[in-house]
């Protein structure tokens, strides 16, 4: 649909990702997720493919997508995992502080 759809999709994109950090944001001053940033990172970017991909996307209007094959799919929980989970737990690490009340 052209330039105007591109540009919707990248500030939809740029929404949710800023959306899912500053969930784990809060989550994590509420909780003790920094004291294990790799564990609970790793979790959190899988709970993010999880909604997303069985959640969101089946509730949007895309209509039905073919399962794919068992590479992409790794990769793509690999991504979101290393690219988007842990990072956001690191960064919660160095800036965020825990609230013990």
């Amino acid at each position: 649909m052209g330039a105007r759809s591109a540009l919707l999709g990248l500030l939809l994109h740029y929404f949710i990702a800023t959306t899912w950090a500053t969930i784990y944001i809060f989550a994590s001053r509420r909780l003790p997720l920094s004291r294990r940033p790799f564990l609970w990172g790793g979790l959190y970017g899988l709970v993010v493919y999880i909604v997303m991909n069985y959640v969101v996307v089946p509730l949007s209007r895309i209509g039905p997508r073919p399962t794919p094959p068992p590479v992409p799919l790794i990769n793509a929980i690999a991504a979101l995992v290393f690219c988007i989970g842990i990072p956001i737990a690191l960064i919660a690490r160095r800036y965020i502080p825990y609230k013990t009340s």
